[in-house]
Order: structure tokens, then C-alpha cells, then sequence
């Protein structure tokens, strides 16, 4: 009878201990979150300080590396609560001026994920880090989190800060990401929308207040470093921190940092919308959008500018005008105006834009006019230079004078006009002789002739009664566009000429060279370009690997990054050609095993890394390139016979000579390559090499 109430009372207990455990997972699923980590992601601001940023994974001697802007600090990983992600880094201040510094995160949720109750997931709001000193390497993640975990921060927060004393070398520090355990179902995703978020590092750095050289006490003060950090979760937010600044007397810099979309309302009239109001003491407000997007609404006539003289930077952001003017069909009234000293970097501008700026810069920005009768950007008055910037849409950039207005200097450098429907890229209309308007190194692909038949250009001026330079400009017509990686791999298998009208990911590299994986493949005497963009090919880090496959042609004006080998030359291969292309955070920048004499030209290209190719390549010539350290190598092994000309090597390269090699007008460490001093740079096969 004992017997079997005990045993009665064991099943009672084992059936609550089980309904116990049931009702535990109830609500939850097992669902893990994939964390895709980009190169491209690291930024290191220093203005013209010396500074260089290492990292580690274990600090073991001779482990530490250079980071760059493709450096991968953590390595891709899958995401579940507890999960902990450790890098060390070491800062260096190789320069003769003490400096500040402060680390932030850099990140981009680039997949939204759907949760089990069909809310969005941004892994960004799930994670947490912080950087501390460490005498030692943590024995294991646990103990990492543990040693963070009291002051862990959102990714959105800035961690440490410090300063340095000349030519001296930083504590080493840990960096630490991690999932915290109590994260539940609000992160959980179900379906096919797995959340992903790319990570990287920010390092800004500037001088200290008290140094001073012969630029004088503030040389480096543009460098981003700023005084006070603001973070932004809404409208209200934003609106009280421009207040904050308004009437703060202590504060000439800051940085505001969105964590939201925010909107903005513009005035009715000139002057009634500034950002920051006369007489304020901040001279300097830099936006940090994170990517997300500052939307105008009002009247739209009034333009967004400081208007006590100061400079407003706006970066990483998306600039939407739903604004409605007064006077919407006017030429003016249509655009949202930005007006005293200007910055844009990095920004994606979905309607037209004028510019009544004493200076605008952009560097990096894109335009897309929605409408047929609206410029991307129309310069009215003042300075403004894009760089590397990317223009499609109906109209691309027009300059014009009115109203007394008075444009000064038109700076177009390296950027893209693309599909533009009604007219070629740029649109000059009244100017006078004060005027200076460039347009260099940029490309024009599938733009409209113009009533004047140039694709790039057409003007209301004669351009010999201003100052006028077009060079170096390409027009491609009839060539595919592409935005995405399955377009730009489907172009190219089909055969056609292709044109990057935006930086583009392959996140698996799913094709074959051949020998391994590739992220696409160029077929003899097709031309791929990046219009200045840049191409990053995942899951190729194989010996055999490769981001571009190429069986010779034209691969131009890009940027190559993510794989272990940047460009592979296939077997039987013709001639290949590479004009402005820049190989950086893969370990072999060219590669070629088994070539088909068609050789390599090379011109105007920076290669990080080792460069090596076979002697069936034929023969190499490289024009006005350049040669640096990259994923821990800084060598070149030519087997076939090449030549260098007007090549810059960076100091502490090292060559070896198998094929025969000759120099002219080349330099390492800044000083001339000479038959006297170039067993510095060569150091095997010695015999091979000589200087013209």
C-alpha cells in the first residue's frame, strides 16, 4: 500500500514537473538569428593624425593585424541569448601630436526579421557591448560577458574614450558583443525573414586642446570628434535637443545620432526653418542618421541650414521631401532647400533638392528625381562638390543663377549618371565669367544626348566665357544597370556590358571559377563597371575562392572586397584590363594559376595584399598603381615578365622577382626606385629586376 502511493505521488509529481516544463515553452520556438558581418563597416576619423588601430582574437604574439574599412572583427555567427562575440584591439599613436579618441559602434540591421508575434526584429536593439581594458585574454565568452555585463551598453551608446600621449601605444582593450540570456520571443523570429545586422567599429580621434604644430593649434579641427552626443529616439527627441543646442553657451560642437526615423517640418517662408538659430554658440552639428531617415513635411520653402554661420553635416541617412509648397509648380518651390554651409555623406536623397549654400559638399551620396520635370539637385548659388556620388532618375545635376544669386565653384569628381531619361548629366544654365564648373573622372551611362548630342553635358552658357573643364570623363551607352546582386550576376552570365549603380553585396558566392567559389563571372571581353561602387562577395574565404572570375576583358572603377582572392584570371584567358579598380580585404589582390598569354594591364589601381600571377599570364603592366599591406601581406610574386610604371609602393614592401621586372618612374616609402636601393624592394630573383 506504501508502495504504491509513492509511486502514485512520483507519477503526480513527474506529470506537474512535465506540464511544468510545457507550459515554460509555451510562446517559444527555436529559431536561431543569422548575424552576416560585412567588411566595410570599420571607420577610422583622425583627421591628420597618425593613428592605427590593431586587432586580435586571442592576443597572442604576432596575432595583432591592421584595421581598415574592410577589416572583419568578428566572424559570421548565429545569435541566440548568451551568445558572445570578443575582439581585441590596440590603438597606436605613431605621430608626434598627443590626441583623444572615443570608440562607437557601427552597425546596420540589414535584414528585418518578423518575430512569433509578427512584430519587426532589429537585432540592433537586442545586443549589447562594451570595450574595457584587459591585462590578458578572457579564458572563455563566458567570462568575457561577465566582465562586461554590469555596464554593457546598446549598440547605439559610445563606450570608452581616452587620450595618448605621443608615440606611445594604447592598454589592450576587449570588445564585447552579446546576446543577454533574459532575451526572449521579442527577438525570436519565425518564417524566412531571419534578422541580420552587419557590425563594425567607429574610432574618432583628434589632437588634444594644448597641442599645437605648424598648421597652428586647430589644424585637425574637422576631424569628427565632437563635444557632446546626442541620441534621438522620435521627433520630440529631436526637437528638444535642437533646442538644448539653441540655447546651450558651452557647446560648439555636436553630434546627434538617430535611433529612429524622425520627421521634420519645414516654414512657409525664407529663413523660417533653420536647424540652428542666430547667435547660437554650437558652430558645428554633424547628423548621424544610422541609416535611418529624416523626412520633411510643411510648406517646403524654407531651407533647412544653421543660420548663425556654423556647418551642418548630415551623414548615413535617407532624405525624403513629402513636403507641399505654396507654389508646387513653380521651377523653384518644388525642392527642398538646404542653404548655408552644407555636408552630406553617404545619404540616399528619394526627391530633388536646391542648393542656396555658401558651400555644399557630398561625398558618397545618391539622387533619384521622381519627377520628370525635377532635377536630382539644383545649384542656385554658392560652392558645391560631389564626390563619388551617384545620380539617375529623369534629370541629374543642374547649376543656374537668379534672383542675384551667384554660383562660384561646380566640383563633379568620380561620379555616376545613370538611366537618366530626359537629360544628359549635367545641366548648365546662366552663369558668368566668375563661374567654375569641373566635371572629372565620372561616368555616363544610358543618359539622353541633349539638344547639344554630348551625354555628359549641355549648357545655356558658351563655355568659353566661363571657367570650363570636362576630362576624363567615360559615356557608356547600351549597357545593363544593375542594383542587386542577382542582377549583376544574371547581366553577366547572359554576356552583357554591365554598370553598379549602387554598392552591391553577393552574400553567398555560389558560382565556380573553376578551382572554388566565385561571387560572378566575367566572360572574355565583357567590361563590368563599378562606376565607383563597391562589389563585396561572402562565403568565398576558400584557398581557391574569388570574388570576380574573369576570362579576360574590362573591369573597372570598383572596389573589390570580402573574398580571399580579389580578381582570378581563368585559364585561357584574354587580355585583361583593370582601370581604377581597388582590391582591399581579400588576401591575394590578382590571381592566376593557369592563364592564356593574354596578359594584364593595369592603370590608376591600389592593390592590398599579395599580387601573384603565373607566367601563362603572358605579361603585366601596371601604370601610376599602387602597392600596400593588406590581410598581413605587402608582396608581389610576378612570374610572368612585367613592368611598373609611375608605381608607388608603400614602405616595408617586399618583391620577388621570378619573372623578369622593370621599373620606371617608381617610388617606395616616397623616395625613388633606383638601380642603387632596389634590393629594398626586391628581395628574391634579384637578377630579374632592373630600373629604367
Amino acid at each position: 500500500m506504501t508502495n504504491r502511493k509513492t509511486t502514485r505521488r512520483a507519477l503526480v509529481l513527474s506529470l506537474l514537473s512535465l506540464l511544468l516544463c510545457c507550459s515554460m515553452l509555451v510562446g517559444t520556438t527555436f529559431a536561431w538569428f543569422t548575424d552576416s558581418v560585412t567588411s566595410g563597416n570599420n571607420q577610422i576619423v583622425a583627421g591628420n593624425l597618425d593613428i592605427e588601430l590593431e586587432y586580435s582574437k586571442d592576443m597572442t604574439e604576432g596575432s595583432w593585424k591592421p584595421v581598415n574599412g574592410a577589416t572583419e572583427l568578428f566572424s559570421d555567427t548565429l545569435w541566440e541569448p548568451g551568445h558572445t562575440q570578443v575582439v581585441y584591439l590596440r590603438l597606436k599613436n605613431v605621430g608626434t601630436l598627443a590626441l583623444k579618441y572615443e570608440f562607437a559602434m557601427n552597425y546596420t540591421d540589414t535584414v528585418i526579421g518578423t518575430s512569433v508575434e509578427g512584430n519587426e526584429i532589429k537585432l540592433s536593439e537586442h545586443l549589447k557591448y562594451d570595450i574595457v581594458e584587459v591585462a590578458a585574454a578572457y579564458a572563455n565568452r563566458d567570462a568575457a560577458r561577465a566582465a562586461v555585463d554590469q555596464n554593457a551598453k546598446t549598440l547605439a551608446a559610445y563606450s570608452v574614450s581616452g587620450t595618448m600621449a605621443p608615440e606611445s601605444e594604447s592598454k589592450p582593450l576587449a570588445l564585447v558583443v552579446y546576446m543577454p540570456e533574459e532575451v526572449g520571443n521579442e527577438a525570436n523570429y519565425r518564417g524566412t525573414a531571419a534578422p541580420q545586422i552587419d557590425l563594425g567599429l567607429n574610432l574618432y580621434a583628434t589632437q588634444l586642446v594644448n597641442e599645437e604644430d605648424s598648421f597652428g593649434p586647430d589644424y585637425d579641427a574637422d576631424a569628427t570628434y565632437p563635444q557632446f552626443t546626442y541620441y534621438v529616439n522620435n521627433d520630440a527627441e529631436f526637437q528638444a535637443v535642437l533646442a538644448e543646442l539653441n540655447k546651450a553657451t558651452d557647446v560648439e560642437s555636436a553630434l546627434i545620432v538617430l535611433n529612429a526615423n524622425i520627421t521634420w517640418e519645414t516654414g512657409a517662408g525664407g529663413g523660417s526653418t533653420p536647424w540652428i538659430e542666430e547667435g547660437a554658440a554650437v558652430k558645428s552639428v554633424i547628423v548621424d542618421g544610422k541609416n535611418h531617415t529624416i523626412t520633411a513635411t510643411g510648406a517646403g520653402v524654407g531651407p533647412i541650414r544653421m543660420a548663425n554661420g556654423g556647418k551642418l553635416t548630415i551623414k548615413n541617412a535617407k532624405i525624403d521631401d513629402k513636403s507641399e509648397s505654396y507654389a508646387e509648380n513653380s521651377w523653384e518651390y518644388g525642392y527642398l532647400e538646404f542653404a548655408g554651409n552644407l555636408a552630406f555623406e553617404n545619404c540616399q536623397f528619394v526627391k530633388a533638392v536646391m542648393m542656396e549654400s555658401d558651400t555644399a559638399d557630398f561625398i558618397g551620396c545618391s539622387f533619384n528625381s521622381n519627377a520628370a520635370s525635377e532635377y536630382d539637385v539644383w545649384v542656385s548659388d554658392g560652392k558645391a562638390s560631389f564626390k563619388n556620388c551617384a545620380f539617375a532618375g529623369y534629370r541629374g545635376l543642374k547649376t543656374h543663377e537668379a534672383y542675384g544669386s551667384e554660383v562660384s565653384t561646380i566640383l563633379v569628381d568620380g561620379c555616376t549618371f545613370t538611366n537618366l531619361a530626359k537629360k544628359p548629366g549635367v545641366a548648365i544654365g546662366n552663369v558668368n565669367a566668375d563661374t567654375t564648373i569641373t566635371i572629372q573622372n565620372s561616368t555616363f551611362t544610358n543618359c539622353k544626348a541633349g539638344d547639344q548630342g554630348l551625354y555628359i553635358y549641355e549648357t545655356d552658357t558658351d563655355v568659353n566665357t566661363f571657367n570650363f573643364t570636362e576630362q576624363n570623363n567615360t559615356v557608356v551607352n547600351n549597357a545593363t544597370v544593375v542594383t542587386t546582386a542577382d542582377e549583376l550576376i544574371a547581366a553577366l552570365e547572359a554576356g552583357e556590358n554591365v554598370v553598379m549603380a549602387n554598392d552591391i553585396k553577393i552574400d553567398n558566392a555560389s558560382l565556380s571559377n573553376a578551382y572554388g567559389a566565385t561571387g560572378v563571372n566575367l566572360k572574355a571581353g565583357q567590361t563590368l563597371d563599378g562606376a565607383g561602387h563597391t562589389l563585396t562577395v561572402k562565403r568565398a574565404g576558400g584557398t581557391w575562392d574569388s570574388a570576380i572570375r574573369t576570362a579576360g576583358g574590362t573591369i573597372k572603377n570598383i572596389t573589390v572586397t570580402g573574398a580571399f582572392r580579389g580578381i582570378f584570371i581563368l585559364e585561357n584567358a584574354e587580355k585583361v584590363v583593370l582601370e581604377n579598380v581597388t582590391t582591399v580585404g581579400t588576401t591575394y589582390t590578382i590571381s592566376c594559376d593557369k592563364g592564356g598569354n593574354g596578359g594584364i594591364l593595369a592603370t590608376g589601381c591600389t592593390f592590398y595584399g599579395w599580387t601573384s600571377f603565373a607566367k601563362t599570364v603572358g605579361n603585366a603592366k601596371f601604370v601610376d598603381c599602387t602597392f600596400a599591406k593588406g590581410s598581413g601581406y605587402a608582396f608581389c610574386r610576378p612570374y610572368a615578365p612585367t613592368e611598373f610604371v609611375g608605381c608607388e609602393f608603400q614602405a616595408g614592401y617586399k618583391m620577388d622577382a621570378d619573372g623578369a621586372v622593370t621599373f620606371e618612374n617608381c617610388t617606395l616609402g616616397g623616395a625613388a626606385v633606383t638601380a642603387e636601393n632596389m634590393a629594398t624592394l626586391v628581395t628574391g630573383h634579384t637578377a630579374n629586376a632592373t630600373v629604367k
